[in-house]
């Protein structure tokens, strides 16, 4: 705590419910702003009969027509070629080649690596005994 002589419990209680009120307070009257102003959704005002029989005839009517106009666009066949193309496109997922270390693969992995590699030096070794050299050169043959 600080210093200050007003920073005492009693006056930080009293400012956290005085911001308390004020938050509740601002709630409630914005509430009350939205219930008496009447904000609602158009559609439920046609449902409501707040529009003329007329002008909900006309709605409806634009309605049925946009979508007629918006079902003549599309052609079912298109469509069902076109999902059947990204159904045959899709390929199955090619399981990953790497192990995780630890796993019984990862070690059958460098068992086989470490053999490998031995072979090899063992190779390298018994040529350099009998002084060939057993990399091969551009043609492919040792030399």
């Amino acid at each position: 705590m600080s210093d200050h002589p007003a920073d005492t419990t009693q006056n930080r209680f009293r400012a956290t419910v005085a911001g308390g009120l004020a938050f509740l307070s601002f709630g409630l009257l914005a509430g009350l702003v939205i219930y008496i102003t009447g904000v609602e959704d158009p559609a439920a005002a046609s449902v409501k009969g707040v529009f003329p029989e007329k002008v909900i005839a006309q709605r409806e009517a634009n309605l049925e027509e946009v979508t007629a106009a918006q079902a003549a666009l599309v052609d079912e066949a298109k469509i069902e070629a076109a999902m059947q193309s990204v159904i045959s496109g899709a390929t199955k997922e090619k399981p990953s080649e790497a192990a995780v270390p630890g796993s019984p693969t990862d070690l059958k992995n460098q068992a086989a690596a470490a053999a490998e590699a031995a072979a090899k030096k063992a190779a390298e070794e018994e040529a350099s005994a009998k002084g060939t050299d057993p990399k091969p050169d551009e043609t492919g043959e040792p030399e």
